[in-house]
């Protein structure tokens, strides 16, 4: 379905690596992952309870006492997954 919508279509200049830059100047380091390649490689569930709602996002779980609190956290979560998982891998 997503071919359909055409998603992914236009990147942003965050999003995408000069790789002619690095071959040029000798950096063998692999391009960083972009924003859409984190969010891809982690399943995320949101289960709503009777108060709250629980999100997993690949083997971690994280509660919160209401869904609007959890919603602002997704929503941070999508817009630059890097920083969490740079605090979730230490």
């Amino acid at each position: 379905m997503s071919e359909n919508l055409n998603l992914g279509a236009e990147a942003t200049r965050e999003d995408t690596v000069n790789t002619n830059y690095l071959r040029t100047h000798g950096e063998t380091k692999e391009p960083p992952v972009t924003n859409q390649e984190l969010l891809q490689k982690y399943r995320v569930e949101i289960g709503f309870m009777t108060e709250g709602c629980l999100i997993h996002v690949g083997c971690k779980q994280f509660a919160f006492s209401s869904i609007k609190e959890a919603m602002k956290a997704l929503n941070k979560y999508v817009k630059n997954p890097a920083v969490y998982h740079k605090q979730w891998d230490k």
